[in-house]
């Protein structure tokens, strides 16, 4: 059951990591780069 709770530190540590890149990655619309466009993820990230 160990490798079971290091997988869920693992994804949940991904998680937040994610969620602090995509919250950098939307940040340059107010600096008006048309540029850096958000990339389309797959289904998976759409919760």
């Amino acid at each position: 059951m160990e490798i079971v709770g290091a997988l869920f530190v693992l994804g949940l540590f991904s998680f937040i990591g994610y969620m602090l890149y995509k919250r950098k990655v939307n940040r340059p619309k107010d600096k008006g780069d048309v540029s850096t466009k958000p990339i389309p993820l797959p289904n998976k990230f759409k919760r």
